[in-house]
């Protein structure tokens, strides 16, 4: 066959496929903040309070356990991952006198969203300490600390989008009976956030500064039958954040943006008790009762999807009176274009 001939035909793909190639690799010229704000807001921002309300929940739930002995909790803003007493009747007691705990947890998830126009994937890193002190039998209370990074590919622009924060949670937690509790938490976050996208084929860079204002409340019911260990919870978590005006390298100026979210929880938990480890598996539900509207973006409607489920399964355990921890791995479901799955593991000392 004609060398020629086949260099044309190559010629020609290449010109058919050239305006495909450059379509999938950049959907438009657009900065980040302006595009993907209430996506990444509301994604992220519910994903880093949930994963510090676990370490808050956990810490609460460990401190009542040795208080008055309640049975498993799902507190907090989150699910919680818990010290449960079932047939080790002996830690409750030994712990009893313990009214002082720190705790430590780490989390990390892997995130992708699918929708061209807003398309992004990267990873959320989350480290949360914090001390609590049992006031009384029914009253315990406490401030967490904590650190977030955020690193995501905006695809739709051939860019970054960076977030870094410090937080502050203060939080309590009510034991009503042996098997009903409540819990409150208040934080805030400041934000640092770093964009880049290509324009012209040179990167267009952005950085500015934001606040995080999160609350959370819940009520929760547990109970032991035998060594099944049964959990359930219903919540409120509150989100508004706030992304300061900037401009951009070539001079482009990028609103303020103001985004509020109110989410309302449902969740239920069953776990198995074998002395020191307890297996167990979670499910939660979310729906936005008051959320970001849905938006016009590059000319196309990119609907606010408002109600999701997460599911957990873990592993808890029990060293001693003073030590226990846990493991857990959660995926979000039945949300549109997103994929969300997230490790976590805490470790708790009391004394």
């Amino acid at each position: 066959m004609n060398i020629n001939f086949l260099r044309g035909i190559g010629f020609m793909g290449a010109v058919i496929a050239a305006p495909f190639a450059t379509a999938t690799a950049q959907v438009y010229d657009a900065p980040a903040g302006e595009v993907i704000a209430a996506e990444v807001t509301q994604t992220v921002s519910t994903v880093v309070a949930s994963t510090v309300a676990a370490g808050v929940g956990g810490a609460v739930a460990s401190v009542a356990a040795g208080g008055i002995g309640v049975t498993p909790t799902t507190t907090s803003q989150g699910p919680v991952t818990r010290y449960f007493e079932g047939g080790n009747r002996g830690r409750s007691a030994g712990a009893r006198d313990k009214k002082t705990g720190v705790w430590i947890l780490g989390s990390y998830s892997d995130i992708e969203n699918d929708n061209v126009n807003t398309s992004f994937d990267g990873d959320i890193v989350n480290v949360v300490g914090g001390i609590d002190y049992r006031f009384t039998n029914r009253i315990i209370a406490g401030v967490a600390l904590s650190f977030e990074q955020t690193e995501l590919d905006t695809t739709f622009n051939i860019g970054t989008f960076d977030i870094d924060g410090i937080g502050l949670m203060p939080y309590a937690a009510f034991i009503l009976n042996d098997k009903i509790s409540a819990d409150v938490s208040l934080g805030y976050t400041e934000l640092d956030i770093e964009t880049t996208r290509t324009s012209g084929g040179a990167i267009v860079t952005g950085s500015y500064e934001g606040d995080r204002f999160t609350a959370g409340a819940n009520l929760n019911y547990n109970n032991a039958v035998n060594k099944w260990l049964i959990g359930a919870s219903v919540g409120f978590l509150y989100i508004k954040e706030e992304h300061d005006a900037f401009t951009e390298s070539n001079g482009t100026a990028v609103g303020e943006t103001n985004i509020s979210i109110g989410q309302g929880r449902v969740s239920a938990r069953v776990g198995y008790n074998f002395g020191k480890v307890q297996p167990y598996i979670g499910v939660r539900l979310e729906n936005e009762f008051w959320a970001p509207s849905d938006s016009i973006i590059n000319g196309t409607l990119v609907e606010n999807d408002t109600s999701g489920v997460v599911v957990t399964g873990g592993l808890d355990f029990t060293l001693s009176d003073a030590v226990s921890g846990g493991f857990a791995l959660s995926s979000h479901q039945d949300r549109d274009n997103l994929d969300l799955y997230t490790i976590s593991g805490r470790i708790r000392v009391a004394f």
